[in-house]
């Protein structure tokens, strides 16, 4: 990793046009500036992995949810959408150091969800019996 490169490989890495056009920067700078602007620039970014990149907001939460509603919906096809909101609601997870009005009911918690979905079928079915 660029983290990891030695000053003569961060030079090499930086001078490369792929770098030069994402970067845009003197590669001529000393070494610990360099360091401090790409350690910098992959913070902005949020990259945790080269081939992994922290996200969050509703374009990921949607298709997230909407997975889990999926397979709520096949562990109990009666649920109805006021149902389905209830339980994710119920079943989220609060997130610490995060202020409610900025976290809603907290994280989606797939298997409670899944399961509490599944426990309602059950629970409807031994009434209908």
């Amino acid at each position: 990793s660029i983290e990891e490169a030695s000053d003569r490989r961060l030079r090499q890495i930086l001078k490369t046009k792929e770098a030069q056009d994402e970067l845009g920067m003197d590669v001529q700078k000393p070494y610990p500036v360099l360091r401090r602007i790409v350690r910098q620039r992959i913070n902005e970014q949020k990259f945790i992995h080269p081939h992994y990149q922290h996200v969050d907001g509703t374009s990921f939460a949607a298709p997230i949810v909407s997975a889990v509603v999926a397979q709520m919906l096949e562990a109990n096809p009666a649920l109805g959408p006021a149902l389905i909101k209830r339980v994710l609601m119920d079943t989220a997870e609060p997130l610490e150091d995060v202020p409610l009005e900025r976290q809603g009911a907290g994280v989606v918690n797939a298997g409670a969800a899944v399961r509490e979905a599944a426990r309602l079928r059950a629970k409807l079915e031994r009434a209908a019996v």
